[in-house]
Parts: C-alpha cells; sequence; structure tokens
C-alpha cells in the first residue's frame, strides 16, 4: 500500500469516527456537579488558546477578555461578545472534547467535508461591491474558513440569533428568529436545487434595516468618511497623512474602540517588506504617504495585528487617496475530533482565508482585479489579509437591529418591525445555503449534493426543532460559562491567571 493511500484511509477513519461522534444520542448539561469540571475546562482550553498572544501582547489580550464581558453603556452586560470570542469552545463542545456532545441527526461522512464559513453570526454579513458597480449582501468575515459539518455552520448562525433573543431580554421570540435561520437554509437549498442563488442588492425590496445599511454605505462613501474619520488634511500642503491616538472613545475601561498609533521599529521592517510585494502584486498603486498600527476592533481578532496604509490616489487630489487595511491571521479553531484541515488543501493562512471567500461568495472572484482590491501575503511565518477600505464595506451591526425593534411606537409597528428582524434571520439562512451548496466539498462534490443527502435521511421536517433545542440548550450554556468565565477573572486577575499580571 501506498503511502498515500494510507494516509487517505487514515483521514477517512477520522472523519468515520468524527461522525460517530456527531451522532451520539447525548445531550449537553451543567448541573451544580459538573460546574467545577466546566471551570477548569474553560481555564485551561482558553489559556490555551491565548498564551502565545499574552507573550507577545498582554495588555491586547486583557482588554479581549474585558470586551467579552461586553459591557453595554448602561453598565449591564451583552452576551453577544462572549458568544463571538468563545468559537473554539464551542468547536470543542461539538466535537466531544466537553463531558457532552450536543446531537444531529443530519451528520454523515460526506456532511462532515463541507467548506464552512467559520463563524457566521449577525454581524459577519456586510455590504458589498459587485464589479457592476452594485451594493450587495454577504458574509465577510472568512478567519475561521475550513472544511466540517455543516450543521455546525448553521447551528453557530442560529446561536447568534438566540442570543439577539436574549438581549432583547425577549427569549420566547427565539423560535421565530430560529424557525427564518432553518427556513431560509432549507430555501437556499432548494434554490441550489432549482439553480438559483439569492443575492440580496440595493434597490430590491428587502426588510427595512438592509435597505438602511445599503442607503448609510453609499452615504458613508459619497462623504468621504472614512478618510475625515482617520485621516488629517494640510489645507496648505494640500497633503493627507492619519491621524494619531483615540479615533473613537470606548464605553469600556481598559477596551479599545478605535485608536491609530506610530509603529515601532520591527513593525516599520514588516510593513516594508509587505508593501514591496503588494506594489509588485498590484503595479498601479500610488506612493505610500503614512503608515500606522490600528488598534480596537474585532472581538476574537481583536488583539491581533492591524495596519493602516494611506497610499496616494491615481489623482494629484487627495480626494481619492486610499486607505488599505492589513490584517493578521489566526490558524482556524481545529477541533479536537475533526482533523478537517489538511494543510495540502490551503497552504498558508492566507490562502485558506482567501481561497475560501472565493468559493462561499457569490459567485465573483475576490482579487486584485476586483472593485475594492483585496490579497493575501505571507512574511516570514505570518499570514496577514491585506484589501482596500471602503465605506462601501459596512457590516450589520447588532446593535441598530435592538435599537430597530425597541424604538417601536405600538404594539401594530412592534409586530411589523419583529417581521421584519425574522425576515432577515430567513435571509441569513438563505445565504449560508447558498455558499455551503455552491462550494466544493473536500472530496470535489458540491456542496448543496450532501446537503440535500444529508437533509432527506435526517428528516427535513425535524430541521427546525433540532436547530432551536440546541440553541435553547446551548444558548443557557454560553450564559453559564460567561458566568464561569466572569469568576475566573475575578479570582485570577485580568490575564486569567495565566501568571503575567502585571
Amino acid at each position: 500500500m501506498s503511502q498515500s493511500t494510507t494516509i487517505h484511509i487514515t483521514f477517512l477513519g477520522s472523519i468515520l469516527q468524527a461522525v460517530l461522534i456527531l451522532c451520539l444520542l447525548c445531550v449537553i448539561g451543567c448541573n451544580e456537579s459538573q460546574v467545577g469540571d466546566r471551570s477548569a475546562w474553560l481555564s485551561r482550553t482558553i489559556s490555551q488558546d491565548h498564551w502565545h498572544l499574552i507573550k507577545r501582547s498582554p495588555n491586547l489580550v486583557e482588554g479581549k477578555f474585558k470586551k467579552m464581558m461586553g459591557e453595554f453603556n448602561d453598565g449591564s452586560s451583552s452576551l453577544y461578545p462572549f458568544m463571538r470570542g468563545t468559537l473554539a469552545q464551542m468547536y470543542r463542545d461539538f466535537s466531544g472534547d466537553y463531558q457532552a456532545i450536543i446531537p444531529s441527526r443530519f451528520a454523515s461522512s460526506e456532511g462532515v467535508l463541507t467548506l464552512l464559513i467559520g463563524d457566521p453570526h449577525i454581524e459577519n454579513i456586510s455590504t458589498r461591491l459587485t464589479s457592476q458597480g452594485h451594493l450587495t449582501l454577504d458574509w465577510d468575515d472568512f478567519d475561521s474558513a475550513g472544511y466540517g459539518p455543516w450543521i455546525w455552520d448553521l447551528r453557530r448562525l442560529a446561536l447568534s440569533w438566540w442570543v439577539f433573543a436574549a438581549e432583547l431580554n425577549e427569549l420566547h421570540l427565539a423560535h421565530l428568529f430560529i424557525s427564518g435561520v432553518t427556513d431560509g437554509y432549507l430555501m437556499g437549498v432548494y434554490d441550489w436545487q432549482d439553480g438559483q442563488r439569492t443575492r440580496p442588492q440595493e434597490g430590491q425590496f428587502l426588510p427595512i434595516p438592509i435597505r438602511e445599511l445599503f442607503i448609510k454605505s453609499r452615504t458613508k462613501a459619497s462623504e468621504s468618511q472614512l478618510l475625515n474619520r482617520y485621516t488629517d488634511l494640510d489645507v496648505s500642503q494640500q497633503y493627507r497623512s492619519f491621524k494619531r491616538g483615540e479615533i473613537r472613545v470606548s464605553n469600556q475601561e481598559g477596551v479599545i474602540k478605535d485608536a491609530l498609533l506610530s509603529l515601532n521599529a520591527k513593525e516599520s521592517v514588516l510593513l516594508d517588506g509587505l508593501i514591496k510585494i503588494l506594489q509588485q502584486q498590484l503595479g498601479h498603486l500610488g506612493p505610500v504617504k503614512d503608515l500606522v498600527r490600528k488598534y480596537g476592533q474585532g472581538v476574537s481578532s481583536y488583539p491581533l495585528m492591524r495596519f493602516f496604509i494611506l497610499f496616494e490616489g491615481q489623482s494629484s487630489s487627495t480626494l481619492d487617496d486610499e486607505i488599505w487595511e492589513v490584517k493578521e491571521l489566526a490558524d482556524r479553531p481545529a477541533p479536537p475530533q475533526l482533523p478537517l484541515y489538511p494543510s495540502r488543501q490551503f497552504g498558508a493562512q492566507g490562502a485558506r482565508v482567501l481561497n475560501a471567500r472565493r468559493s462561499l461568495q457569490w459567485g465573483e472572484q475576490l482579487s486584485l482585479s476586483s472593485p475594492l482590491p483585496c490579497t493575501w501575503i505571507d512574511i516570514g511565518n505570518a499570514s496577514f489579509r491585506v484589501r482596500q477600505r471602503s465605506e462601501l464595506q459596512r457590516g450589520l451591526n447588532l446593535n441598530d437591529l435592538i435599537e430597530y425593534y425597541q424604538e417601536a411606537q405600538g404594539q401594530d409597528e412592534r409586530s411589523d418591525r419583529l417581521n421584519e428582524l425574522v425576515q432577515i434571520a430567513q435571509l441569513m439562512g438563505q445565504l449560508l445555503a447558498g455558499a455551503h451548496s455552491y462550494a466544493t466539498t473536500l472530496t470535489g462534490l458540491q456542496g448543496g449534493e450532501v446537503i440535500i443527502k444529508d437533509l432527506s435521511q435526517g428528516g427535513i421536517e425535524l430541521l427546525a426543532g433540532e436547530t432551536y433545542d440546541f440553541t435553547q440548550k446551548y444558548g443557557q450554556q454560553v450564559q453559564r460559562d460567561r458566568h464561569i468565565f466572569s469568576k475566573l477573572i475575578n479570582r485570577n486577575g485580568s490575564l486569567f491567571g495565566l501568571g503575567m499580571e502585571r
């Protein structure tokens, strides 16, 4: 038997093992006897996930942990940032790393080979400019993309809507949002079967918050808000440069919301090498005007390196100067029992993220020739996503949706707005199914082929109920986990007891 055959058999064996794990009829629970074990498990896994970052940037990890606690302006706590910051723990739970496993009727040996977005949630949807100049809505963050069971992506998206209902303090509405997500997912799979795919664009009759998002993107872009926010213009010299310091004030102590700082010597060397490669890839870039380190974005990616580069535009006017973002890419969370990230499929982190993006987004190749160019660059052992920034890339904001619902006047308006939100949940389910169905699985099939088969065998009519049951159980677990996390911080210190408190 050849070595390649042995590797292939071993890999398929691990898949079958993972499927058996996923199919076990267990439910997640957390009684009093388990709380201590869960606390130790959380302490161990979060320490493992952040140790390398704490050695490099302890203050940023400290800020991430504070951000995960999710303080609102009124002093109450939001669960959403904690959910966003614990994807790796969710993956571990899914694959049976803890005591209980979340079961699914829809697991199969082919279904676990689907190309996943990795972390689909409400705020992972944004506007995007097509080559025809239209704004469309699509998934935006593929840092955790890779192969795995399609049901994981669906459950992650559904969980974000359960958390949304919790943020509204109206958990009795969660079943409506979850039904919207699963109904939309089924519609998206059937669209694939019919050779169609949902593509929300400006000008279409869409839920009001989505239409408002398109309008805001166009308005902010026309006002050059990005340049105005982050740069200063020397009128006498007609020269633009980045601002320094805090750009937007945070409402959480110890958490940076938005700040730009000058580079240190090591960062300058890194950016010099990266810019040379970028200029080779994209020959028409203008001269570099300024460079800064960007702080305060994301939850999981909060401690990672980000930079802004200011390039001179194609004309002598400062109005078309371009801001490019350089973002460090991290390893995808690796489920212990589901080794579905063979390096031969992707190579470097940048290749994984950008190739997954090209496969999962709606039918257009994202490249340096796109309206808003994007690429990846490897420097040493690090991978960076590099893209031109624009207000035309604007993400959906959870707080905007909360305000949209809570500001309704009277029961009729609130009912109408609730229906709009359910439609958004359905739209996200359709977008997720389209991404899964049209992307190629690890074995070369179209995702839709596999998903249709899994749905038929699992019982299509049972998908919504199973997904809602999961969100109920796991949503409550996320609430308990955040409480445990808070106690660990209070007991062990702001760096989670890793022995590096300052």
